[in-house]
């Protein structure tokens, strides 16, 4: 059942550790979920109570484990979810066929219906854009009632359609600050789009469009508008002071996006791009963004 003697570590050291110091425990969310089903139900509380990581996995218990101890978080898990504006479940769904499925259902029930949640991070899912329609996530994304002023779908199987029509339901709608589309395989016509919300939007700060299918024109179209708008293209946040970026397979394209958020920052300071493919040109971009601030 573990997928790893860490997470067995663990679960060994949450059964040792006096409550106090149970929020320091980084539980994945496989890990979470093969707790639940060993753990007593009076534990289960506890850890749900100190555990951030544990609520969001314990939010996706698929039916198959539909046991009385899981019954008894399901309520937990609506307050939990009810009370926390911004959910991150980044790497969080199943690649399980079956638990995929019961989670991305429940996912959409949950969602569709609870408007407190103002903020969403479904990157690196793997969701592709037929799961979006399938299990009516678009809700989500387009439902005027709840007007998202954050969402990641990032890192997932989406194609520049799908991308787009998140673009065009957010430009819409105009409250979301921070819009993660990190390889979404959008390409240079997608580009044009994107720049023409960026350039409409009044609350747009930070938009991800690293790892896409961008070529150099449509790159610095991008960073033309964003250094108008003062919008970063790579996900940092206007008060964000150190940026990592390593080992995350960029290119030449995607350094031209970086240094533009080089010049848009007024706060950054620290930038590691370790372990990426940016080439000679696009080391050459971002130094000459550092020389022109130094000036």
């Amino acid at each position: 059942m573990w997928r790893s003697e860490e997470q067995l570590f663990k679960l060994q050291k949450y059964r040792s550790t006096s409550r106090a110091d149970k929020h320091e425990l980084d539980l994945d969310a496989d890990a979470a979920v093969s707790i639940m089903e060993i753990l007593d139900e009076e534990s289960l509380r506890n850890l749900a109570a100190v555990s951030r990581t544990f609520a969001h996995a314990a939010h996706f218990v698929p039916s198959t484990h539909s046991c009385e101890t899981a019954d008894n978080l399901a309520t937990f898990k609506g307050r939990c979810l009810d009370t926390r504006p911004f959910v991150n479940l980044r790497k969080c769904i199943s690649q399980d066929a079956v638990i995929r499925k019961s989670q991305l259902e429940h996912l959409a029930q949950q969602f569709n219906k609870d408007y407190v949640i103002k903020g969403i991070d479904l990157s690196d899912n793997q969701i592709t854009a037929q799961e979006l329609n399938k299990y009516e996530l678009w809700r989500i994304i387009t439902d005027v009632r709840r007007m998202l002023t954050s969402l990641n779908v990032g890192g997932n199987q989406l194609n520049e359609e799908a991308a787009l029509g998140i673009v065009r339901a957010v430009r819409q709608q105009d409250k979301t600050k921070t819009l993660g589309l990190a390889r979404c395989r959008i390409g240079a016509s997608g580009a044009h789009e994107v720049a023409e919300y960026m350039r409409v939007s009044s609350v747009l700060t930070s938009l991800n469009l690293l790892r896409n299918n961008l070529d150099t024109a449509s790159a610095n179209a991008l960073a033309e508008v964003a250094k108008t708008k003062r919008i970063s293209l790579c996900g940092i946040k206007p008060d964000q002071t150190e940026a990592d970026f390593s080992w995350q397979s960029l290119g030449p394209v995607d350094a031209i996006l970086i240094a533009s958020d080089v010049s848009v920052s007024s706060v950054l300071t620290s930038l590691n791009l370790l372990g990426n493919q940016i080439g000679v040109e696009g080391g050459k971009a971002i130094a000459a963004r550092y020389m022109s601030i130094a000036r």
